[in-house]
C-alpha cells in the first residue's frame, strides 16, 4: 500500500481516516463475504507485512538514524505509516468481528460456494419445547440473507428418514425461493436424528455440490465416534468440505464431535447458542480473526514500549489513539457491549401489557360478549291465583352460568360467535408469542425491566461464587437488550459490604453502561448477602430518583425476612417503590440440589415474599433444568387458560345451537315423511302372502273370481311380448363400461324373508318375518388394501395388532389359498396342490405389493416403539395411571440417566393427555401428589423439578409402595420402574397383589431398568402377566433401532427370528417383530408362487 507525500504526523493521520471512507473501503466490501481463511489472504498480517518481525526490521532503521525531527527522514516516515497501516488492520478486524455476529451469520455462520447442500436436523428433540418456531424463523432469514446471492441451493431436512424438498440441486430464483420458504414454514418434526442416513444420500449426489452445510441441534441417533469415523472415510479424496453448525445445541460433548467432523473434512465449524453467547468465540471464522487480533495487539504492545524517549510527541500521540483502539477492539470480544437496534423498546411487565393486549382490554371476554343479550329468569307473584308465575319467554334460549353463580338465558348469534371464536384464536397466538418472548434473551435468565430509572442490586456473597461468573454474561445480555432503553440507572453489589458504582443515578449511554459492566467484572464474592444495609444505602440516595428496584441474589438475606419488610414498609410508607426479585441459581447439580432441598425452597419462598410484600414482581431461573418461571410468566399463562376456557364455551354454544336448529328441521322433515306414509298406506291396505304352509286359510278368506285371474295373467303376458330395450353386444361395446351391473349376468344375491303373523287370524295387523337363505357376502378375488393410518396410535402392540394384523386385513397367505378352491360342477374337494393352481399372477402381484406396504408400515411402528422415550418405558395406553419410582441404592449408578428420560416421558407422552401421579420408594415412600393431577404445562413442569431433586438411597421396600398406590382414587393402571431387587420375596409380593386386585382391578405394568439379574427380570415378567399388564425392558447396550430395521428390511430371508425377538424382549416389540416376521415369511411365499406360475401366464 503506496502512502503520497505528507509534512506531519497528523497529515498522515488525517490522510489515513479519508482514505478509510474512500477507495480502501470499497476494496474492502468486495472482500467482505469471503470466509475468514480468504480474507486473511487480502487483509492478514503476514500480507500486509504488520508482523513482529516486520516491525522489528522497521524499529531497527528507525534506531540507526538517531534523533529525528517532527518532519523526518524516509526512515521515520516509514515506521508512522507502519503503525497507521497497523491501526487500519485493527479496525477492519473490529468491523469484520461486529457483521459476522450479527444475522444469519451469528445463527449458521459466513455460508462458502455456489452450489450449497444444506442438511437440517428435524429430530423431535431438536423440534420441542418452541425450539421449532426459532428454527424455522432462523432458516427463513438465511435462506433472504445468504443464499439469494448462491447460483444453486439443496435443502434436506431429516429425522429418521430424510426428507428432501427436491431431487436434485435447484437453481436460486424467485420461484424456487419462494417454494422454500413455504417448505420451511412446514417442516415439522421427524422422529430420530439419523445423521449417517442423510449423509449417505447426499454424497450420492457429490458431484452437485461445492460445500455441504449440516445443522444439528442435539446428539445423532448412532454413536458419535461410529459418524467421526464414518465421515473421516467417507470424505477421504474429496474436495467437499463440510460447513458444521451446533445450533443451540446443549450437549457439550455433541459440540465436541461437530467440531471434530468440520477438522476432519478440512471444513468450518460453527456454533450457536441462546444460552451461552460467549460459546460462539470457538468458531472457526472467529476463532481465526481473533488469533489474528491477538497478533496485532502484541505488535501493538511492543510499539507502545518504543514510547520511553524513542518517539516524538506526534508519533507518541498517534500510538495511544491506536493503542485506545486496540483496547476497544479486544473488548469487543470479551467485555465489550454491542447494543442490538432491533430489541424491544417499549418493555412492560405483563400485567401492564395485559391491561392494552388482553381479553378484557381487546373486549373478547365472552361474559362481555354475552351481556347485550342474556336474561335474568322473570318471577312475579299472582295475587289472585296466590302463587308465583315465571315468565316462560326465555325456555327457549341457553341456560348459561355468569361469574357470580348466577344463572341466566342467552341468546346466540351463530355469525357474531363464528367470529368471536376465529377473534380469540388470534389472542391465544398473540399471548403464546409473548410468553416466548418472555423466554429468550436476557428476560429469560433476569426477567424484565419495566421502569425507567432503575437501581440494580446483585449478590456478591460466597453463595453466588459459583454462578457469578455466569452472571457476568447475563448481565452482559441483560445492558444489551433492555437496560439500553432506560433513561437513569445504578448498580449496587450486596455481600458483606455494601460497594455501588456510583453515589448517584447516571444517565443511560453507551459509554455508562461500558463503564458500569467493567466495573462489574472487577467485583468479588465474599461474606452472606446483608441486604438490609444495601437496602438503606440506596433507598437514602436515591428514593426520590428511581421508579424501580431489582435484586439479584440466589440465596436468603442475613438478616430476618420479617426486619426487612418492616423496614421498607416504614420507608416506602409514603412512596411506592417496587422490589423485584430475581432467584438466579445455576450452581446446583442435581446430585448437590438433592441434599439442598428445604434450603433452596427457603430462600425461594423468601424473595417471593419479599417482591409480593413491596409490589413487586418475582422471577425464578434454573439453569439445570432450564426452568423459567415467576410472574410475568403466570399472568400470560392464565390469560392462556382463560383464552382456552371462552373459545371451548363459545364452541359449546355454538355447537349447541345448531344442534338445536338442526333438530328442528329434522323433525318437519319426518313429521312430512310420516304424513305421506300413512296416506299411501290407506291407499293400499293389502297383506303380504304367507308361509306355503297355510295355504288352505289364505284361499279359504277369500276367494276371487276365475276371469280376474285370467285378465290378470294375460295383462303380464302382454307386457312381455313388448320390444325389449336395447342392451349393449358385450365387453367389446363401449357402452358396455357405463351399463348396469346387472347386465354382466352375475346376480346379486339378496336375502329371501318368509313373513308369518304375529297376532291372531283376525288381526292380521301385526307381521314377522324369518331370514330362509342368508345373502352371501363373501366375494372372490376380494381386493387387497393396507388400510391401516399413518398417524401412530397409544396403543399397545396386542391392541394395536387386534385392529392391523395381517389376520385383521385379510392378508393370511394360508387362509387365502385355502378359500381360492378351484369350483368344480360336482363341488368335489381338491387337495391344496389343486388349489395353488387357481391363483393367477395379477392376484400374486396384488398379494405382494400389498403384503409389502403393510411390511413397511410395521417398520415405521417399530421404529416409533423404539425411539424417545417409549424405547425406555414403552407406551402410556391409560389415562388416569401412577409412576412407582424405584429410588433404591441400587439405582444409584445409572439414577441421572433414568430421571432425565422420565422427564423426557412426562413431555412426549403425558403432556395434556394423561392424569397422573408419581411414587417415589426405597426406604419410605414419598408422593408427588396426594391423588392423580392432569398433565399441563404447569403440573408437567413442577413434576420435572420434582423429580430432579429426588436421590438413589436405601432400601427397595416396593410392597409397601403397592399397597399405598392401590389406596388412591380414579387409578386405571400402575407402572413399576425398577431393577427387580426387591427386599421382599417375590412370592409375598405377587400373593398380596391378587389380595388388592381382587377388590380394584387395576392394571400393573413393569418396566426393567438396567436389570443385571435374570431372576429379577423374570420376578417382573411375572407380576406384570399376572395381572393384566405388560412387560418391557431396557438397557443401554441394546442395539440401536436402526440397525434393526435396517436389517429386517433388507431382502435376505435366511433371519433368525428368535435372535432378532431376544434383541428386544419386552411384551410390545416381541408381539410386533412376530407379525413382521410373519409378513417376511408371506412375502416369501407369493415370491415362490409367482416363480412357478411364471411359465403358465394365465
Amino acid at each position: 500500500m503506496e502512502y503520497s507525500q505528507i509534512t506531519s504526523v497528523k497529515q498522515h493521520y488525517d490522510q489515513w481516516a479519508v482514505r478509510d471512507n474512500t477507495g480502501e473501503r470499497k476494496i474492502y466490501e468486495n472482500h467482505v463475504h469471503k470466509i475468514t481463511d480468504d480474507w486473511l489472504k487480502v487483509y492478514g498480517l503476514e500480507v500486509q507485512k504488520l508482523t513482529l518481525a516486520d516491525f522489528a526490521r522497521e524499529k531497527e532503521r528507525y534506531k540507526t538514524e538517531g534523533d529525528l525531527s517532527e518532519t523526518g527522514t524516509s526512515d521515520h516516515k516509514k515506521l508512522l505509516g507502519f503503525g497507521t497501516k497497523l491501526m487500519e488492520c485493527i479496525g477492519n478486524y473490529h468491523r469484520r468481528t461486529e457483521w459476522l455476529l450479527t444475522g444469519s451469520r451469528k445463527l449458521f455462520g459466513l455460508v462458502h460456494g455456489q452450489n450449497i447442500a444444506i442438511l437440517i436436523d428435524m429430530s423431535d428433540n431438536n423440534c420441542s419445547c418452541g425450539r421449532l418456531v426459532t428454527l424455522q424463523d432462523s432458516l427463513l432469514k438465511l435462506i433472504d440473507e445468504q443464499l439469494t446471492s448462491r447460483e444453486g441451493f439443496y435443502i434436506m431436512p431429516f429425522g429418521t428418514y430424510p426428507r428432501p424438498q427436491f431431487r436434485n440441486i435447484r437453481s436460486v430464483n424467485h420461484r424456487s425461493l419462494d417454494d422454500t420458504r413455504q417448505f420451511v414454514k412446514q417442516l415439522q418434526p421427524l422422529g430420530g436424528c439419523n445423521l449417517i442416513g442423510a449423509l449417505k444420500l447426499v454424497l450420492k449426489k457429490r458431484k452437485q455440490f461445492d460445500s455441504i452445510i449440516i445443522i444439528l441441534g442435539g446428539s445423532p441417533d448412532q454413536p458419535l465416534e461410529r459418524v467421526s469415523d464414518y465421515i473421516s472415510q467417507a470424505v477421504v479424496g474429496l474436495e467437499l468440505p463440510l460447513h458444521v453448525v451446533a445450533f443451540d445445541c446443549i450437549q457439550d460433548e455433541c459440540c465436541d464431535m461437530l467440531q471434530q467432523i468440520a477438522e476432519v473434512s478440512k471444513g468450518r465449524y460453527h456454533c450457536y447458542s441462546s444460552r451461552h453467547e460467549e460459546e460462539i468465540f470457538v468458531s472457526t471464522d472467529i476463532a481465526l480473526l481473533k488469533q489474528e487480533l491477538d497478533r496485532g495487539v502484541e505488535v501493538m504492545m511492543s510499539m507502545k514500549s518504543m514510547q520511553a524517549g524513542l518517539l516524538s510527541d506526534a508519533l507518541e500521540e498517534n500510538i495511544n489513539k491506536l493503542s485506545t483502539l486496540v483496547a476497544a477492539t479486544s473488548d469487543s470480544t470479551a467485555d465489550a457491549l454491542s447494543f442490538n437496534s432491533n430489541s424491544s423498546t417499549n418493555t412492560k411487565s405483563s400485567r401492564e401489557w395485559l391491561k392494552e393486549n388482553g381479553l378484557r382490554a381487546q373486549k373478547l371476554s365472552i361474559y362481555q360478549l354475552l351481556e347485550p343479550n342474556s336474561f335474568q329468569p322473570t318471577v312475579t307473584y299472582v295475587p289472585i291465583l296466590k302463587k308465583e308465575i315465571r315468565a316462560h319467554v326465555y325456555d327457549s334460549m341457553i341456560k348459561f352460568q355468569w361469574p357470580d353463580g348466577s344463572e341466566r338465558r342467552v341468546h346466540i348469534d351463530p355469525a357474531t360467535f363464528t367470529d368471536y371464536t376465529a377473534s380469540l384464536q388470534k389472542a391465544a397466538d398473540l399471548f403464546k408469542s409473548r410468553e416466548l418472548w418472555l423466554r429468550s434473551g436476557s428476560r429469560k435468565t433476569l426477567g424484565v425491566i419495566a421502569e425507567k430509572r432503575v437501581t440494580i442490586f446483585i449478590e456478591t456473597s460466597t453463595e453466588m461464587a459459583k454462578s457469578f461468573n455466569r452472571l457476568k454474561k447475563d448481565l452482559k445480555l441483560l445492558f444489551e437488550e433492555q437496560l439500553i432503553h432506560t433513561h437513569a440507572f445504578n448498580v449496587v453489589c450486596i455481600g458483606s459490604k455494601v460497594r455501588a458504582w456510583t453515589t448517584k443515578m447516571v444517565e443511560t449511554s453507551k459509554k455508562s453502561l461500558q463503564e458500569c459492566y467493567r466495573w462489574i467484572t472487577t467485583q468479588e464474592c465474599h461474606g452472606r448477602l446483608n441486604l438490609l444495609e444495601g437496602l438503606k444505602f440506596a433507598i437514602e440516595l436515591h428514593l426520590l430518583d428511581t421508579s424501580g428496584m431489582y435484586l439479584i441474589a440466589c440465596s436468603k438475606p442475613d438478616q430476618p425476612i420479617e426486619l426487612v419488610m418492616s423496614y421498607l414498609q416504614q420507608r416506602l410508607l409514603f412512596q411506592t417503590l417496587p422490589l423485584h426479585c430475581i432467584y438466579y441459581d445455576i450452581s446446583q447439580e442435581t446430585e448437590s440440589i438433592i441434599g439442598n432441598i428445604s434450603k433452596i425452597s427457603m430462600a425461594d419462598k423468601v424473595l417471593c415474599n419479599l417482591a409480593h410484600a413491596t409490589t413487586g414482581r418475582f422471577h425464578v431461573y434454573r439453569r439445570d433444568q432450564d426452568v423459567v418461571e415467576g410472574d410475568d410468566v403466570e399472568i400470560i399463562r392464565k390469560e392462556i387458560e382463560r383464552t382456552n376456557d371462552f373459545c371451548e364455551k363459545a364452541e359449546y354454544l355454538l355447537q349447541y345451537t345448531m344442534d338445536k336448529v338442526n333438530t328442528k328441521r329434522a323433525g318437519f322433515r319426518s313429521s312430512a315423511i310420516n304424513y305421506t306414509e300413512v296416506n299411501e298406506k290407506s291407499k293400499t291396505n293389502t297383506l303380504p302372502k304367507r308361509i306355503k304352509s297355510a295355504p288352505s286359510k289364505i284361499s279359504s278368506s277369500k276367494t276371487p273370481s276365475t276371469s280376474k285371474n285370467t285378465s290378470s295373467k294375460a295383462k303380464r303376458q302382454n307386457q312381455t311380448a313388448k320390444v325389449k330395450p336395447w342392451k349393449p353386444s358385450g365387453p367389446s361395446d363401449p357402452a358396455y363400461q357405463n351399463y348396469p351391473e346387472w347386465f354382466s349376468g352375475k346376480k346379486t344375491k339378496k336375502a329371501q324373508l318368509q313373513p308369518f303373523y304375529i297376532g291372531s287370524q283376525k288381526d292380521k295387523k301385526d307381521i314377522g318375518y324369518v331370514y330362509v337363505k342368508y345373502p352371501d357376502t363373501h366375494k372372490e378375488g376380494k381386493n387387497f388394501a393396507c388400510n391401516i393410518p399413518n398417524e401412530e396410535e397409544s396403543l399397545s402392540s396386542k391392541e394395536w395388532l387386534k385392529k392391523y394384523s395381517l389376520s385383521k386385513l385379510y392378508l393370511d397367505f394360508d387362509k387365502w389359498v385355502i378359500k381360492r378352491k378351484t369350483k368344480s360342477s360336482n363341488a368335489a374337494k381338491v387337495s391344496q396342490d389343486q388349489c395353488t393352481v387357481s391363483l393367477t399372477l395379477v392376484e400374486l402381484k396384488n398379494y405382494q405389493a400389498i403384503i409389502a406396504k403393510v411390511f413397511k408400515r410395521y417398520l415405521t411402528r417399530l421404529n416409533w416403539l423404539l425411539t424417545g422415550s417409549r424405547r425406555v418405558f414403552g407406551v402410556i395406553m391409560e389415562k388416569n395411571m401412577t409412576i412407582l419410582l424405584d429410588a433404591s441404592g441400587s439405582m444409584e449408578s445409572y439414577f441421572k440417566q433414568l430421571k432425565q428420560a422420565l422427564m423426557m416421558l412426562i413431555w412426549e407422552q403425558m403432556m395434556h393427555r394423561k392424569c397422573f401421579n408419581i411414587v417415589q420408594f426405597s426406604n419410605e415412600i414419598n408422593s408427588w401428589k396426594s391423588r392423580i393431577t392432569t398433565a399441563d404445562d404447569n403440573t408437567c413442569m413442577n413434576a420435572c423439578n420434582w423429580i430432579s431433586k429426588l436421590n438413589a438411597i436405601g432400601n427397595t421396600n416396593i410392597l409397601d409402595a403397592l399397597e399405598y398406590t392401590f389406596k388412591q382414587d380414579q387409578i386405571e393402571a400402575i407402572y413399576i420402574i425398577s431393577d427387580g431387587m426387591t427386599d421382599n420375596p417375590s412370592n409375598m409380593i405377587l400373593r398380596k397383589v391378587k389380595e388388592w386386585r381382587s377388590q380394584k382391578p387395576v392394571a400393573i405394568h413393569t418396566i426393567a431398568y438396567c436389570c443385571e439379574k435374570r431372576s429379577a427380570t423374570e420376578f417382573l415378567r411375572q407380576l406384570a402377566h399376572q395381572n393384566n399388564g405388560r412387560y418391557h425392558e431396557y438397557n443401554p447396550n441394546m442395539k440401536n433401532n436402526l440397525e434393526i430395521v435396517n436389517q429386517l428390511a433388507d431382502n435376505n430371508y435366511n433371519i433368525n427370528e428368535n435372535e432378532i425377538i431376544s434383541t428386544y424382549p419386552s411384551d410390545d416389540a416381541k408381539k410386533l417383530l412376530r407379525e413382521i416376521m410373519l409378513a417376511k415369511e408371506f412375502h416369501l411365499q407369493a415370491s415362490t408362487h409367482m416363480k412357478l406360475r411364471s411359465p403358465n401366464k394365465s
